[in-house]
């Protein structure tokens, strides 16, 4: 399909389909409540999910035979440069399963599970979370504690994971865990498919500086897996978390972006009459700029993957810039506000306190899908060919 007429498609589909879902969502509030967290919100955006799926535009990259609709990621990077311009519920609880699961699950699943699992997720009856980092296993992944040992067909789960964002409304979690503590730290993971109302699991949430409580640390006491829901070979797990945040990198990549146009209408408003200074224009500008240099890096990781490549190092390179920039447009915001402005938040201060959350948010996003330290390795390794540092 051609990209100019791909995008013409999903330009009309994104503008009817808000428009429909703003008809039919009026009487049950916000359809397009910017927070994540709330009931309302969740439901929400299951339902924007599910008129995405019904329409044949969910699971761009997905196979036909499992409810996606079978295209390239050129095809995807082109929805998502589209979707930053509608209003639409936010789905930062659905991310995990659209971005991480379905994918998985299609390099990696049996055909029970991709069947099980995929439309499901898809059409966003359920929602995932990431079972991954533990207290002393952030940076060091492979270096994670959480034992599981088989009994028969039955696999028995106790330790801790934390950083477990939307795990207190998740169905399922993917779970990395110990299978072999004899085995070199790399070789001796086994991934599962968990169903998280299974007894022995505990949820505790995490409160973060925006006051929100969307991470969570989460327990397992002796919590029972059936050898169905492993995903991949017994002690292969390493390379079915490579290709989770591999999924993960790019899908960060595609979903957020530095709000350019916020940022100049901003300066319009606080500067209104008078001339926007320099720090400003020179910020904003930046901004711009770098911000076009992190498209184009998506551009080139749409490229290689659609010519077989793995692309992972280089969505480092991009999810790492990106982090930053979206740190630094926090900050310019917070200047531009200046004072009382700048020190106010939520109803008090300019949009509802936006700015100030994205402040706030920020050092999240750059320790979500890997911290900043881990894609420097990545890069360093991967794309620089500098030798492996000495305690990896």
């Amino acid at each position: 399909m051609d990209d100019i007429k791909t995008q013409q498609e999903i330009r009309a589909f994104l503008e009817r389909a808000t428009r429909e879902f703003r008809a039919e969502t009026e009487a049950e509030g916000d359809g397009a409540a910017k927070t994540a967290a709330s009931k309302h919100s969740i439901a929400m955006a299951k339902k924007w999910q599910r008129k995405v799926y019904d329409e044949g535009w969910a699971g761009i990259t997905i196979p036909k035979a499992y409810g996606g609709r079978g295209e390239t990621i050129s095809t995807q990077i082109i929805y998502n440069k589209e979707a930053k311009n509608f209003d639409f519920p936010n789905l930062t609880y659905l991310f995990v399963g659209l971005h991480l699961v379905s994918s998985t699950l299609v390099d990696h699943g049996t055909d029970a599970q991709k069947d099980e699992f995929i439309r499901r997720t898809l059409n966003g009856d359920l929602v995932w979370c990431q079972l991954f980092s533990e207290p002393g296993a952030g940076s060091d992944l492979a270096g994670l504690s959480t034992r599981a040992v088989r009994d028969g067909d039955i696999w028995k789960i106790s330790g801790q994971k934390v950083w477990s964002s939307g795990a207190h409304i998740a169905d399922y979690g993917i779970l990395l865990t110990r299978s072999d503590r004899n085995a070199a730290k790399h070789r001796g993971i086994t991934a599962f498919l968990l169903d998280m109302k299974t007894p022995g699991i505990t949820v505790r949430p995490l409160r973060m500086m925006t006051g929100e409580t969307g991470f969570n640390e989460v327990f397992f006491d002796e919590v029972e897996i059936p050898d169905s829901m492993r995903l991949g070979e017994v002690n292969a797990g390493w390379g079915v978390a490579m290709t989770a945040l591999g999924h993960e990198r790019i899908g960060l990549m595609g979903a957020r972006s530095v709000d350019i146009t916020g940022l100049i209408d901003l300066a319009r408003e606080t500067y209104a009459g008078r001339d926007v200074p320099g720090f400003v224009r020179q910020g904003i500008a930046s901004l711009y700029a770098r911000s076009l240099a992190v498209n184009s890096i998506g551009e080139e990781v749409a490229d290689m993957v659609a010519e077989g490549a793995n692309p992972t190092a280089y969505a480092s390179s991009g999810k790492l810039t990106l982090g930053y920039l979206l740190n630094e447009a926090a900050d310019l915001a917070m200047q531009i506000e200046g004072y009382p402005g700048g020190a106010l938040a939520q109803v008090d201060a300019i949009e509802n306190g936006r700015w100030q959350h994205a402040l706030l948010e920020a050092p999240a996003r750059r320790i979500a899908g890997g911290s900043d330290e881990v894609q420097r390795s990545v890069i360093a390794e991967r794309v620089l060919k500098f030798p492996r540092s000495r305690g990896h």
